[in-house]
């Protein structure tokens, strides 16, 4: 029987029960030799109903709220056009772009241009860009007759020792009494352009002498090769009224004289005068012409070409013409194309360059008029850049009432005025040779003039 004192209020009764369970748990859950740690404040293995677990991390705690590991956000252009890059905010053809040539920041160098995403060289017309160098194929001793890309057979031949890159080709050393200057073998004692050259010509290239001047005997002396300083017209005659449009030249067969003109290749084109420049009869060949002449000043049968055209026609009757020749290579649409009666070659010529080919048709070279355009840049002004003559052994231009005359070899050895001739563009179409003289008329329907200045 128990004291008193030794009941348990059932309260603690009830307690020391509940806590002998809750030990037993923890005997079991820390297993054999395992001590529970002091610390622990968890659930002890309550079920989970949301409570708080006191902050300690597990599989189950709260997600990672740290920087992740990713790129930059873009903060450029949205979305470039496609074919174009974004460079420091701004979207670029990386392809032309000479500032972002290929890539972002990469700049083209003066002088080149973004092709294809890469830097190249820009060379002036007549150049070529070769092993980074713009340089003429025609007369650079390293890459000589290059063409296109200069790359493999299209790079050109290197002129050997005693050879020099002349017209695009390897050639031997000047001739006994020619020099080298400037690409090409000349006589110092007649090139007006190196008049006196020393021995080597690019430490001393002589004079180039200038208007109304030639290289004699190594001397630029002043040429008289016209008498005077100026002509009248010896004869004038009065232009047939109902040719149509532009006048494009006179010529001459032995019995008539022949003017013609241009514009188009319907109503009378052609007209017959008779020695004296009286009207005698019209033709309309169907053709749209740019010069008559004849192989010889006198001689028939009269050769006409059309305009924009290779074809040659001879005049077979009385306005008709038949195809005659072709001729090879290029020639300007508006040019005149005439005979060189010494040489027996057709010749055009256009701003300066005198193209001439040979009584087939085949091409045989061409001449620069030394300064041409340069001394008056007029001479380069619509019909006075492609209207030629020929006479006396001379290539013949005329500009506004001034005749010039120019060796075979394209230097510039005379000139003379032509009084009251004709300066509107279509007096320079009229321009021509013929019956042994200049002839130019003033305007359509208006007064032909021939001049005879001594040639």
């Amino acid at each position: 029987m128990l004291s008193p004192n030794m009941c348990l209020a059932p309260n603690n009764h009830l307690r020391i029960i509940l806590l002998t369970v809750l030990m037993s748990f923890f005997l079991v859950a820390c297993g054999p030799g395992e001590e529970p740690d002091p610390t622990d404040v968890s659930d002890a293995g309550v079920d989970d109903v949301g409570v708080d677990d006191g902050g300690v991390e597990d599989d189950t705690g709260p997600e990672d709220t740290g920087p992740e590991d990713t790129e930059p956000e873009d903060t450029g252009p949205e979305g470039c056009p496609e074919g174009q890059t974004e460079c420091g905010g701004t979207c670029v053809a990386t392809e032309v772009d000479p500032g972002n040539c290929g890539g972002c920041g990469v700049t083209c160098e003066a002088g080149e241009v973004c092709a294809g995403g890469q830097c190249a060289l820009t060379c002036q017309q007549g150049l070529i860009e070769c092993e980074g160098t713009c340089v003429d194929p025609q007369t650079s001793n390293a890459f000589c007759g290059a063409s296109g890309s200069c790359d493999g057979a299209d790079a050109g031949a290197i002129c050997e020792a005693g050879t020099i890159c002349s017209g695009g080709e390897c050639a031997p050393t000047c001739q006994q009494g020619l020099l080298e200057c400037g690409g090409t073998c000349v006589d110092p004692q007649t090139s007006n352009s190196f008049c006196g050259a020393g021995p080597d010509c690019s430490q001393d290239p002589g004079e180039q002498c200038g208007t109304m001047k030639a290289c004699y005997e190594g001397v630029c002396s002043t040429v008289v090769l016209f008498e005077q300083v100026s002509y009248d017209p010896a004869v004038t005659f009065q232009d047939a009224p109902d040719l149509m449009q532009t006048r494009v030249g006179v010529a001459w067969d032995g019995t008539n004289l022949w003017t013609s003109s241009g514009g188009s290749a319907t109503g009378n084109r052609l007209s017959r005068h008779d020695a004296f420049g009286n009207q005698q009869q019209y033709y309309s060949p169907g053709v749209d012409i740019r010069s008559i002449f004849p192989k010889g000043d006198g001689t028939s049968p009269l050769y006409m070409r059309p305009f924009t055209s290779n074809e040659i026609y001879v005049q077979t009757a009385p306005g008709v013409f038949e195809l005659d020749v072709t001729l090879e290579g290029a020639i300007a649409s508006q040019a005149s194309v005439v005979w060189d009666a010494d040489n027996d070659e057709f010749i055009a010529m256009e701003d300066g360059v005198v193209t001439r080919w040979d009584e087939s048709g085949a091409l045989l070279g061409t001449v620069t008029l030394s300064g041409f355009g340069e001394l008056y840049p007029e001479e380069n002004v619509e019909a006075r850049a492609f209207r030629l003559a020929w006479a006396g052994g001379f290539y013949l231009t005329y500009v506004n009432g001034r005749l010039w005359a120019w060796s075979e070899e394209g230097e510039r050895i005379g000139s003379t005025l032509l009084n009251d001739a004709g300066i509107a563009n279509s007096s320079h179409f009229s321009f021509s040779y013929a019956q042994g003289r200049v002839f130019v008329l003033d305007e359509p329907e208006g007064t032909w003039r021939g001049y005879d200045v001594g040639l």
